[in-house]
């Protein structure tokens, strides 16, 4: 009998386009801050086509949306020369799509060397303060879920992502751990990173869970993370600096070589701009 080979193909939707372009525009806007320059950008795109979501138009919306100026190169003259179009490339059928969403993971440094009897009090105060700073929160995460001092969450915007991680870093830096008999240098240590990641059903947890490679990238930020600070991807940098810009601010902090040997990025540290 013939062996059937199962094959998962994963095709990059228009949602991964636009988040490209986000990334781009971002990234191009950070540098410029960084060289004392106002960023220009040169676009070549057929001004009378429609245009899909993602594409080179979309990109000039987005980009002139922020006031920002763009050089355009109009390719409309040049249609009528074609002779033909180019047929439509043929796509398989993807076995999911992928969703842009905005993660967060943090521990407690410290937490691993509390003694046994020490670890019932440290849950009690530590998991309090981190719901009551989602009760407080303005825009609820889509996933959480905590394992001994670790925290996961999942949120639909770069922005809410980043208060959440803003507002919890400021309410645990402001707790005297002594005060419950732990250490007194307990401090978390939040990463916060944004792509395109898959939603399924967690038949373990029996609900909506987020998995991928951009879950694992923001898993490994965290323990190079310093205590007390909040660092973020370049990807997550660029999205903020691209539409909140005057709420916070992204310190370019170095490349570092992510945990488990899991991959070398840019790294930003993340502090509000009235901070």
């Amino acid at each position: 009998k013939p062996q059937l080979e199962m094959q998962t193909v994963v095709v990059i939707s228009e949602k991964c386009h636009k988040f490209a372009n986000y990334i781009m525009q971002g990234l191009a806007i950070t540098r410029a801050e960084e060289l004392c320059l106002d960023p220009v950008a040169l676009v070549v795109a057929d001004l009378e086509a429609g245009g899909a979501a993602g594409g080179t138009l979309n990109f000039l919306r987005l980009w002139e949306r922020g006031g920002r100026r763009a050089e355009v190169i109009d390719l409309a003259p040049l249609r009528d020369q074609l002779s033909q179009v180019p047929a439509e490339a043929d796509h398989h059928h993807p076995t999911g799509d992928r969703e842009i969403k905005s993660m967060l993971f943090a521990d407690v440094k410290g937490y691993s060397a509390l003694r046994e009897n020490q670890t019932p009090v440290f849950f009690a105060h530590f998991l309090r303060e981190v719901a009551e700073t989602l009760r407080t929160q303005a825009i609820r995460p889509l996933f959480q879920n905590t394992w001994g001092d670790g925290l996961f969450l999942v949120f639909e915007e770069p922005a809410a992502c980043a208060d959440f991680a803003l507002n919890l870093q400021s309410r645990i830096a402001g707790l005297d751990f002594r005060q419950w008999g732990l250490p007194g240098d307990m401090l978390v240590r939040i990463a916060i990173h944004a792509g395109p990641v898959f939603r399924q059903i967690d038949p373990i947890i029996d609900r909506e869970n987020f998995f991928g490679s951009h879950v694992n990238r923001t898993a490994r930020i965290e323990p190079v993370t310093m205590p007390g600070c909040i660092y973020a991807s370049e990807q997550m940098a660029a999205l903020l600096a691209l539409e909140n810009a005057d709420r916070y601010h992204c310190e370019y902090v170095g490349s570092s070589d992510l945990a488990k040997g899991f991959d070398r990025c840019p790294l930003y540290h993340i502090t509000r701009t009235d901070a």
